[in-house]
């Protein structure tokens, strides 16, 4: 069985400096036994994991931008299964890394159960990265994110990915850190502050490649 690091965000938190590093680093990775997943639509931001796990009829930017080329439903998912599984098993290294902040969007437990069986028996073998910066900012950001693309609005439905007003879910830090305890074990599931680190040390690497164990 291999043991999986799945990196799931959360939003503006960095994933793009720690996607951007494995990116640069993949021979080293290798050197130490560690293996980067290679995404389907993105080389190192796997969006696929979310977009297979997530309910078909949930919203979110992804989705938005690729509704027209790709269906979202069982054959996506299956295929999406299919080939993460081959690549875990194939792999010759023992250590697998998976990253896409998307998979925080995810908030129910057949989501989660739709992941685990994505990831194949080394579900069970998984680390859970998690960032979490405080709300006021995190809504600023997402925010700003949201309206870069032109015509794409805020939502004024409680459940859509676009509601970005204070009682939004995307802010509910203490359901999503249930939800993947439940589905990875409370002990798997690994919380860092993005503010804390950012305000010592600059940047999230650090903590992410101790997290790993990568030195």
């Amino acid at each position: 069985m291999k043991q999986l690091f799945l990196h799931i965000g959360t939003l503006k938190t960095g994933s793009t400096s720690i996607q951007g590093y494995l990116e640069d680093h993949i021979k080293q990775l290798e050197d130490q036994g560690f293996s980067l997943y290679e995404g389907s639509h993105m080389p190192v931001n796997h969006i696929e994991l979310f977009l297979a796990a997530m309910r078909y009829e949930r919203d979110s930017f992804a989705k938005l931008k690729l509704q027209n080329r790709f269906a979202f439903d069982e054959s996506y998912t299956e295929s999406i299964r299919q080939r993460v599984n081959r690549f875990i098993d194939t792999n010759p290294c023992q250590k697998v890394i998976l990253t896409t902040e998307g998979l925080c969007l995810l908030r129910y437990d057949d989501e989660v159960d739709r992941l685990k069986s994505i990831l194949g028996e080394s579900a069970s073998n998984t680390t859970i990265i998690l960032y979490l910066r405080n709300k006021a900012d995190y809504l600023k950001s997402y925010t700003r994110q949201l309206l870069k693309v032109r015509g794409r609005l805020p939502s004024d439905h409680p459940e859509s990915s676009l509601y970005v007003e204070e009682d939004s879910w995307l802010w509910d830090y203490e359901s999503l850190i249930a939800l993947f305890a439940r589905g990875f074990g409370k002990e798997n599931v690994k919380v860092i502050d993005y503010d804390l680190e950012k305000q010592s040390r600059g940047t999230v690497l650090p903590s992410f490649l101790e997290t790993i164990g990568y030195r």
